[in-house]
């Protein structure tokens, strides 16, 4: 796809402006469990719904937390249904999704979120 359709459509789903950025070692909480951010999974310009995050809680379990980019209609945001069903899919090369953050439990109010156990035999090398 060509940039500036790419670029198009982000502007029409999201609003860019207000990005959930976070720091390395920096503290979130997110459905009232505390996570430690560890690092960035990829780039921003790969990926062009949000910010995948590792992650650690207060036990050093890894995880996956996705922030997505503030939505301009709320209409595009994910459904609650869809994601209940994605928290009952497994396999044991997949991480395992944990939570979802949508409606009135978004980060800040303003971000969709996805939380990912991440087990240690799937966690790429870097």
């Amino acid at each position: 796809m060509p940039q500036d359709k790419i670029a198009q459509f982000l502007d029409e789903q999201y609003v860019i402006n207000e990005l959930p950025s976070l720091e390395i070692g920096e503290s979130i909480v997110l459905s009232s469990v505390t996570y430690t951010i560890t690092g960035l999974y990829y780039p921003i310009e790969s990926l062009p719904d949000g910010f995948y995050y590792s992650a650690e809680n207060e036990r050093k379990e890894k995880f996956l937390i996705k922030i997505l980019f503030k939505f301009r209609n709320p209409n595009f945001e994910p459904r609650g249904t869809v994601q209940n069903d994605l928290l009952k899919l497994t396999h044991p090369g997949l991480a395992i999704p944990v939570e979802f953050g949508i409606g009135i439990k978004k980060f800040k109010f303003k971000y969709c979120f996805e939380i990912y156990e991440v087990p240690s035999k799937i966690i790429p090398p870097r």
